[in-house]
């Protein structure tokens, strides 16, 4: 995995951004469109200290969840090669990430403008993009292990969703799961309906019952995509109740056997 910066070199050098040798990144935004916003030249500087803080964290640890996530994906550095992160400016709204595949490389386009706007300290920034980094990695590697092209029965979508969505959001919740609060009476509520839904999920046999589950499991808000937030609360309690071994092994043993309806 590399960052590509060629966008700022631009932006930093005063020089056109939309050029031919660049304009390929705005096409991918929205099939069919080229989406292409001028940045505002005066948030040149936190660019460049977001460009240089990450180059360094790619070095010495970018991911939360260091040794989880390095325990689950001991090769990940070569895993992780097919994957360029593109720095960018002038990217539209909403897009201030994007995950994209082009010619058999995969890009994660990380609009640096658009994450300054959203808070005022560098280091909060750097944490927003290390989340959407932690999360995507993630993904990226457990496809690897556990691809999902073939999946076409209900039941599988739903658990294999919960096994990967739900250990992606896991791992990038926060810097150190031994911190999580996930198993305060703040997400009861939370935790008890996901489960539930995934319970009665996993044994629905009415096909339009079915598509809308899957609806609102991949489109739905995020408290409400039950198979996400199900697997995340048991890769909680796995962690928390049996530690790193035990939840490496699960993860060994792959989607099939992942049963994310635990105290429901």
């Amino acid at each position: 995995m590399n960052i590509n910066e060629q966008v700022l070199q631009c932006f930093w050098q005063d020089q056109p951004i939309d050029t031919p040798e660049n304009s390929w990144l705005y096409d991918l935004y929205e099939e069919g469109k080229h989406l292409f916003h001028t940045p505002d030249p005066k948030r040149k500087e936190v660019t460049i200290e977001l460009a240089r803080q990450l180059h360094i964290l790619l070095k010495e640890g970018l991911f939360f969840n260091h040794s989880l996530f390095t325990r689950l994906f001991p090769e990940w550095e070569t895993i992780l090669e097919p994957v360029t992160i593109y720095l960018v400016v002038g990217a539209p709204k909403p897009y201030d990430v994007a995950v994209r595949q082009k010619d058999g490389a995969y890009l994660f386009l990380i609009d640096l403008h658009q994450i300054a706007d959203y808070v005022n300290e560098v280091h909060k920034m750097i944490y927003i993009i290390r989340n959407f980094l932690t999360k995507e990695c993630s993904h990226f590697c457990i496809h690897q292990a556990f691809p999902y092209d073939q999946i076409n029965r209900f039941a599988d979508m739903m658990r294999y969703l919960s096994f990967d969505e739900g250990l992606a959001t896991y791992l990038s919740w926060g810097e150190d799961a031994s911190h999580y609060q996930l198993n305060t009476e703040k997400y009861e509520e939370y935790r008890k309906h996901a489960f539930i839904m995934m319970k009665m999920a996993l044994i629905e046999k009415d096909a339009q019952n079915q598509q809308s589950a899957i609806q609102i499991a991949t489109s739905g808000s995020f408290w409400e995509r039950f198979p996400t937030i199900s697997g995340l609360f048991l890769w909680d309690i796995l962690y928390r109740e049996h530690g790193i071994d035990a939840f490496h092994q699960i993860y060994l043993a792959g989607w099939e056997g992942f049963l994310p309806v635990a105290e429901s």
